[in-house]
């Protein structure tokens, strides 16, 4: 199946009808995204970025509140999962390198021919991926639309991206008979999880990372793109590599990443002159030569010379 062997698509889109009806939290709230009925709602951070394979902490995460969650529902065998169509997909590419240039007009063409190949591959994957996606219902949400899929409650642990077969989190799930909610967003990363007060005391007490409780419509305040750039601020402070940053924010590129938060990084330019500095300096052959620093060649005139 396209999201996994337990999950599939849901018969209509009918069953996400109620999410709006329960939702009364200001657009950009996490009280937009989970129905505000509940008695209680948990918010589950994530797992620390520092270290070890942050997404398969992720996964773990989610598997905990699938099983706790199973407890709490007459319906553990039926689920939705709903997941956002802007995570792309369909849009995968494949690419083909040599560390070595060609060595002649043969070996060329014949890389050519492998690359066009591996192109021409990519754009089957992606179409027949893109037609299998059109099957599955979809539902809007506020500047969001989500497929909808279903399956048991603890399927999440199967969920699969499309066109790799990684895990992939579904970013809202809930048992068929709404006992519980669980969001999450492209914007952040923890779990925001709506449930009786029974559910949410026995999860507060299972998850593996810190949650906190807060109440059903949550203060207008908590804004999931506050939380996203705070979540990539200490991402960057931990020195984080930016194609790392790239992939836990979901981004498509790392232009993506660089455009929107080049700003936080450290001043690269200048390390990278200081280092360079401090290289040439160790490698001057006399301790009487003029030059004691590395020009930067990054400033003036000179540069290019």
């Amino acid at each position: 199946m396209l999201f996994g062997n337990h999950i599939e698509p849901a018969d209509a889109v009918a069953p996400s009808h109620w999410i709006e009806q329960r939702c009364h939290g200001d657009e950009g709230t996490a009280g937009a995204l989970v129905p505000n009925h509940y008695d209680s709602v948990l918010r589950v951070h994530p797992p620390a970025p520092a270290g070890g394979d942050w997404w398969t902490s992720y996964r773990e995460l989610h598997e905990v509140v699938a099983s706790t969650g199973a407890r709490h529902t007459s319906t553990p065998e039926r689920a939705f999962f709903a997941v956002w169509e802007g995570h792309g997909f369909d849009t995968g590419s494949s690419h083909v390198a040599w560390l070595d240039p060609p060595t002649d007009d043969v070996e060329r063409r014949s890389r050519d021919a492998e690359r066009a190949r591996v192109r021409l591959e990519g754009q089957r994957r992606n179409a027949a991926i893109r037609a299998a996606l059109a099957q599955i219902p979809t539902f809007e949400r506020p500047q969001r639309t989500y497929y909808l899929l279903k399956g048991p409650v603890v399927a999440v642990a199967d969920l699969r991206y499309p066109d790799c077969g990684d895990w992939r989190n579904p970013d809202l799930f809930w048992p068929e008979d709404r006992r519980w909610f669980v969001a999450t967003d492209v914007d952040f990363w923890s779990l925001y999880i709506g449930g009786a007060n029974d559910f949410i005391a026995e999860l507060a007490q299972s998850v593996p990372t810190q949650p906190a409780v807060v109440r059903a419509g949550l203060p207008n305040g908590t804004r999931f793109h506050d939380l996203r750039h705070t979540y990539a601020a200490f991402l960057i402070a931990e020195g984080a590599h930016p194609r790392a940053i790239m992939e836990r924010m979901g981004h498509s590129t790392i232009n993506v990443t660089l455009g929107t938060y080049g700003h936080l990084f450290p001043a690269i330019d200048a390390q990278l002159d200081a280092a360079l500095g401090d290289r040439w300096n160790k490698a001057r052959p006399t301790k009487d030569a003029e030059v004691s620093t590395f020009p930067n060649l990054n400033r003036g005139s000179s540069h290019g010379r």
